[in-house]
């Protein structure tokens, strides 16, 4: 049983090294923990490409929130992408060191509800300027300890990472273009690292979808707005696929488009999901309900077929709605449908709920509704909520999102940041070109 812990840091002084040091080295000399962290990384060597790495393949993590760390970009992205992917990990142990003065406002961990921080076990310590050797060596222990109590018995050897599968299958399909256009592609996409002379394509491959996979915590354009670096990114792909089949090329288009959301919403969709609450987005197109299932669930919920949508609506009449979703809900998961509409029977009920908690949980994922146009109507939502409980809903309601999230409270859930103006049509547009 291997744990590859990702230490993420900002280290400016002789003590807060001294700390991180102390840290690193009792972590790596317990059995079954292999540590990266960048003292590894030998002069000349291409710093960027190794933590690209050391993000996308390690199961689990270490943040050092020291004063120098909250004020590094890359300490607070690193622990973005830590904490998202722990959020969706089966087993993902993950530890938060504060250390005085840093608050826990100051990491921004406060700020990125509803993550399920109040379950992460916070480590805390001195100013690291202020430690002893003692000290140093009594937190290292702590954190040891949290890390051992997060991961049990879990065998990391063999467990299959939700972010890591979706990696390996983006590459598995960018493997298939031209080695010189994925090596000018990686170059576009500032990668500076080179992958072993053997199998070279396929290092190219794996270097470049672990960076798209880190797209909006890691723009390559600074300054450029997200929307605007993921068309850029976009482009590059295009190029370096133009010589694969279109089928080939749809497949990569499938694994990539999903990256246009905004990993600060949608780091939201799965914690969310599991309370059955509704979600409103400001979007409109019935893909962006696919993309944000897809990119919560690193393409769980596509591949297992739980991401529902019904693209005939009828004609506005509430009723009608309801009874098209309803229909699309027991054909696509085989429920029965001896429960009668009024519930009365509270025995039948809760045998109904059972089965629905039993469906989602022979999926292995949340099961997602994508509720667009008329079918983001109050009483179909109402009624939908009612029969399908234990369900997840994305009402794609554009503009609306923000008045219906502040009419319906502890209900509705409006995802934050909203989608920038036009960009879902410049996305569903360049989908079109690419695919």
């Amino acid at each position: 049983m291997t744990l590859r812990l990702f230490i993420s840091h900002s280290s400016h002084t002789e003590a807060s090294r001294r700390l991180r040091d102390t840290i690193a080295t009792h972590l790596a000399a317990q059995a079954g923990i292999e540590v990266l962290w960048d003292s590894d990384i030998r002069p000349g060597d291409r710093w960027r490409s190794n933590l690209d790495e050391w993000l996308a393949e390690c199961n689990g993590g270490v943040v050092l929130f020291t004063k120098d760390a909250v004020a590094s970009k890359w300490v607070l992205k690193e622990a973005q992408i830590l904490t998202w992917r722990r959020a969706v990990a089966d087993h993902f142990p993950l530890v938060p060191v504060l250390l005085q003065p840093v608050t826990s406002k100051e990491t921004g961990l406060d700020d990125w509800q509803p993550v399920a921080i109040n379950e992460i076990q916070f480590a805390t310590g001195p100013d690291p300027e202020t430690m002893d050797d003692d000290a140093r060596t009594d937190l290292a222990k702590e954190i040891h300890r949290l890390i051992k109590q997060q991961a049990g018995d879990t065998d990391f050897d063999d467990l299959e990472d939700p972010l890591q599968s979706w990696m390996a299958q983006l590459a598995d399909e960018l493997v298939k273009a031209e080695e010189g256009n994925l090596e000018k592609a990686a170059q576009e996409l500032g990668i500076d690292g080179r992958p072993p002379d053997t199998a070279r394509a396929q290092g190219w491959a794996r270097m470049i979808a672990r960076r798209l996979l880190h797209f909006g915590c890691d723009p390559t354009v600074v300054g450029d707005p997200e929307h605007e670096t993921f068309l850029r990114l976009a482009e590059i792909l295009k190029r370096a696929t133009h010589t694969l089949s279109d089928e080939k090329r749809k497949k990569v288009a499938r694994q990539y488009f999903p990256m246009w959301v905004h990993p600060d919403a949608v780091r939201q969709v799965r914690p969310l999901a599991t309370s059955g609450q509704a979600i409103a987005v400001n979007a409109s197109a019935i893909e962006s309900g696919r993309e944000y299932a897809d990119r919560a669930t690193f393409g769980l919920a596509s591949s297992s077929n739980c991401i529902v949508v019904v693209s005939d609506i009828h004609d506005g009449n509430p009723g009608m709605i309801f009874d098209r979703y309803h229909k699309e809900l027991v054909e696509h998961f085989y429920l029965h449908e001896d429960v009668p509409e009024d519930w009365d029977d509270p025995a039948l009920f809760a045998e109904w709920v059972r089965a629905l908690e039993g469906t989602r949980a022979n999926k292995s994922t949340d099961i997602f509704v994508v509720l667009h146009k008329d079918g983001c109507d109050a009483s179909v939502l109402r009624r939908l909520r009612e029969r399908y409980p234990p369900f997840t809903f994305l009402l794609l309601v554009g503009p609306k999102a923000a008045a219906l999230a502040r009419l319906d409270p502890g209900t509705v859930t409006l995802l934050q940041p909203s989608v920038a103006p036009d960009h879902e049509r410049d996305i569903r547009q360049k989908f079109s070109e690419f695919a």
